[in-house]
Order: structure tokens, then C-alpha cells, then sequence
């Protein structure tokens, strides 16, 4: 069947079609399936291993040291990592690296035609995707907005919309075609419904910064710079208000009275006036559990009376048996299913993840907790893989050794981190942990050189595509692993394929 499979494609090697459904699998595959996204990169070295060379062999060597560099990097990091298995895996994940550059730079250059399918598969598949995560935010009782999407990363797939609604908005802008801009509004209202934060503060930039600069300065309208900077004052300014006032209802203590060492919530401080021994018996009476119950919940393993505690002063209620009675059902159920947080049960995604990112800094500056905590656990990792780092700042400590170094460095440190097996969650980070200055160096080059060598600055849909490449990379290690790679290696490439005339 294999061989039938080569046969096959190497007969119709000429046809165009085949290409088109090897790049529409990819965009399929990179929303929805991993499996498809393997595929597609299966087809694309069969492809590439039957074709004719000639449009690859026509590109200089520097281009093509360039293209390569970074995958040959992942290969001699090997070296000096020891080349155990966790060094094998991310190999095998890296190696889109050197197929899709191989098959989209050796591709003929595309018809207008062929353009308008790949931006219709991708918004299509965006629009289905974003429909079932919608129906299941929709329908689940409290729901997990990092999983209401299953078939992808919540924040892959925030990266994704990012990257449509600002394609969507570049081509209105230059075709003049607003009706198109109702997708890119979609995929931004879904995106602060089930506040993705990462998605939604990427967006903010390129929409209302990258994208405005690039086109006043390309066209020198005063008009349009005057209405671009009043537009992104009011849209600052609201923003500004929102967050004030959340700020000020969440930090801001209702009875006025300041207590600078204990935690506040919700204008509450959560150990004032707190009776224990009451809210213990309110667990056994209410929630019909024992007073030290454990509640296992998304966010963790929690007592009962904790979370109720937590809860109570969320709405203000006595901490004792007068404050059980004053909740409804609801709430009780809340309280049953680990909700520490009466605001964390309502619709209002944004307004829940601040006010859980409160909290987490809350608890960090008063308590030290780190578990938990997204953006904390972030900063502790931040440190720690700084710390090794700096001994290992040369060619750093090679290929798939990052996550065992950066666990042994949790442990040296006494981090509560220190059981998971977390990355650095910053791909400048991860460049340099894996591989040092050196390292780093090599990748500036594989990312940048191209841009420069075929003058893809003056796109400005790469452009845009980079800028949010680049933005991701500060708080998310991206390219360290098979789905971001893919996105990355798909449009970068395929953008240097277009610039080849």
C-alpha cells in the first residue's frame, strides 16, 4: 500500500491539487488534530522526496544556512546533552523544522486562487472551532475555558484567532471589504468571552498599534492618524475604567479599615472575624461532609472549610454558622464542586481571571503560595531557569535536557514547582537554557535572516504574523513543541515561498 501511496504521488507530482489538500490537512490538522497535522507533514516529505529540486536548489546558501540553521542546532545539541530519550522526543517534535521548509520552499509559486482556499480553510475551520467551544461554554455548568476546545492548546488556538482576525483586518483595510470584519469581530468577542488573556492582549497590540503604524506611516494621512489616535484613546481609556473599577472593588476593603499582612478579596479580608471551629461544623451541616473533608478541584486538592471560607468572604458574609445560612443552593453547590469564589461561577470570564490573578498575587506577596497561580508559577520559573542559565551560558545544556535541569534547580530552591515537570514557559528562555548565547545567536538568525534577505518587512501580513510570533514568546515556549512548531514553520515558510519570484 505504501508503495501503491509513492506511485501515486510521484505520477501526479505536477498536479497543484494534491498541494492544496497537503496545506489545507496542515490547517485542518493544526486546529484540530494532531494526528491530521502528522499526516500532512508525512505528504509533505513524500512530496518532497519526488519532486523536482530545482526551485529549493535555486535559493542562495546563505538563505538556506539560514532556513536550516536552527534544526541542525536541535541536531549538535545532542551532543552535549547526552542524547538520552527526552532528547530523542524533541527531536521527533522539531521535525517540522526541516520538512516544511523543504516542501514550501520548493513549491511553485501560488495562484491568487489557490490563496483564497488556504484563507477560507483556515477562517472556515477557525469558525467551526470557535462554534464548538462556544456551544461548550454555553452548556457547562462552570466550565474550563482552557478545555471548552479540545482539539487544541487554548493558547495555540488564541494565537490562532489572533492571527485571523488580523489578516481579516489588514485585507479590509487594503480591499476596502468591511463586511469581512464581522469574522474578525467574532473571533475577538470569543476570545474575551472565555478570557483568553494571552489572545486578547497580542490582539490589542497588533490591532490597535502594529497594524494602525504600519498603514499611517505607509500612507502619511494625517486624517487617518488623527482618527486612529482618537479611536485608540477611547479604547484605552475604556480599558482603563474597567480595570480601575474591578481593581478598586476587588483590593479596596468595604468597611475602610486597612489590614497591610492579611489577604483581601473581594473587598473582604478573608481571616477577619473568622470563626473555625463554626465554619468546620457549617461543612458537616450544609455540605453533609466531614469538618476535614478534601475537595479535589481543577485548580487543585483543597479542605472543604478553606474553600467555604474563601467563599463566604467573597460575598461578604459572617465567617461562622450565620454566614452558611445566608447561602442559597447555588451557592452550596459551588462551594461542593471547589469554587472558592462566587465571582469564578459567574459568565464573565475577564472579570473571573482577574480577579483569580488577584488573588494569586495576593497570595504570593502574603502567603508565598505559588501553586495555583499562572502567572506566579511563571515567574518562578523565570528565575529558576535563570539561575541555570547563568552557569551554563555558553551552549547551554543541550537538546531535551531543559525540563530535568530546570526540575533539579526547583528542588535546590525548595520550590513547590519542584514535583511537576514544567517547562520555562519563555522561548527566549528556552533558546538559551537549551543552547546558550551561541544558541541564541543561531535562532536570531533563523527567524530574522530571511525577513531581510527577501524584504518580507514591507508584508504586512508577515509582519503581523511575526509580531505575534514574537509577543507569544515571552510567556510561552512555542517552538518546543510539535503544534507551535508547525504553526510557526507553516506560515513563516510559506510567506518566504511567496516572497521567491
Amino acid at each position: 500500500m505504501f508503495l501503491v501511496l509513492l506511485a501515486i504521488m510521484k505520477h501526479k507530482l505536477d498536479s497543484s491539487y494534491l498541494d492544496i489538500a497537503i496545506i489545507c490537512l496542515s490547517i485542518v490538522g493544526m486546529i484540530f488534530s494532531h494526528a491530521l497535522m502528522s499526516f500532512a507533514m508525512v505528504f509533505m516529505a513524500i512530496r518532497f522526496v519526488f519532486a523536482d529540486k530545482f526551485r529549493i536548489k535555486s535559493y542562495s546558501k546563505d538563505v538556506l544556512i539560514a532556513v536550516f540553521s536552527f534544526f541542525a542546532l536541535i541536531c549538535l545539541g545532542m551532543i552535549w546533552s547526552g542524547g538520552g530519550s527526552e532528547a530523542w522526543k524533541q527531536l521527533e517534535k522539531s521535525l517540522p523544522f526541516l520538512i516544511v521548509p523543504l516542501y514550501l520552499m520548493n513549491l511553485p509559486l501560488q495562484e491568487r486562487k489557490n490563496l483564497k482556499i488556504y484563507a477560507w480553510a483556515y477562517i472556515f475551520s477557525l469558525l467551526v472551532a470557535t462554534g464548538i467551544g462556544m456551544f461548550n461554554f454555553l452548556v457547562t455548568e462552570n466550565p474550563d475555558v482552557r478545555t471548552i476546545m479540545p482539539f487544541c492548546s487554548h493558547i495555540r488556538f488564541a494565537l490562532h484567532l489572533t492571527l485571523a482576525s488580523s489578516f481579516i483586518v489588514v485585507y479590509c483595510i487594503q480591499n476596502k471589504k468591511s463586511l469581512f470584519l464581522l469574522f474578525a469581530l467574532w473571533f475577538e468577542a470569543y476570545m474575551i468571552l472565555t478570557s483568553a488573556l494571552t489572545g486578547v492582549v497580542i490582539s490589542f497590540v497588533v490591532l490597535f498599534f502594529i497594524i494602525p503604524t504600519y498603514f499611517l506611516f505607509k500612507k502619511k494621512n494625517k486624517t487617518a492618524f488623527a482618527i486612529f489616535i482618537s479611536v485608540f484613546s477611547l479604547f484605552v481609556f475604556a480599558i482603563i475604567s474597567c480595570l480601575s473599577y474591578y481593581y478598586k472593588d476587588y483590593f479596596v476593603p468595604k468597611n475602610g479599615e486597612v489590614k497591610e499582612n492579611m489577604i483581601i478579596e473581594n473587598g473582604n479580608y478573608i481571616f477577619d472575624k473568622l470563626d473555625y471551629a463554626q465554619m468546620q461544623e457549617g461543612v458537616e451541616k450544609y455540605l453533609k461532609e466531614d469538618r476535614n473533608a478534601v475537595c479535589k478541584s481543577k485548580e487543585g486538592e483543597f479542605l472543604y472549610v478553606d474553600i467555604a471560607i474563601r467563599y463566604l468572604n467573597s460575598k461578604g458574609y459572617e465567617k461562622n454558622l450565620k454566614g452558611w445560612e445566608k447561602l442559597s443552593e447555588k451557592d452550596l453547590e459551588n462551594i461542593k464542586k471547589g469554587i472558592p469564589n462566587y465571582v469564578y461561577a459567574e459568565k464573565i470570564p475577564l472579570k473571573s481571571r482577574l480577579y483569580s490573578t488577584f488573588y494569586e498575587i495576593e497570595a504570593y506577596e502574603k502567603e508565598n503560595k505559588v501553586k495555583g497561580s499562572s502567572l506566579i508559577q511563571k515567574i518562578e520559573l523565570w528565575e529558576n531557569s535563570f539561575e541555570v542559565i547563568k552557569n551554563n551560558l555558553l551552549i547551554g545544556v543541550g537538546t531535551g535536557n531543559a525540563p530535568r535541569e530546570l526540575k533539579k534547580q526547583l528542588e535546590i530552591n525548595n520550590s513547590e514547582l519542584a514535583d511537576t515537570n514544567m517547562r520555562t514557559h519563555n522561548q527566549y528562555f528556552s533558546v538559551v537554557f537549551s543552547y546558550g548565547i551561541i544558541g541564541l545567536l543561531i535562532w536570531f538568525a533563523f527567524l530574522f535572516y530571511p525577513m531581510f534577505r527577501f524584504s518580507l518587512n514591507k508584508n504586512p501580513y508577515y509582519i503581523i504574523f511575526l509580531a505575534i510570533m514574537l509577543i507569544s514568546f515571552f510567556s510561552e515556549d512555542t517552538l518546543d513543541n510539535q503544534a507551535g512548531i508547525m504553526m510557526y514553520c507553516c506560515w513563516n515558510f510559506f510567506f518566504v515561498n511567496q516572497s521567491k519570484k
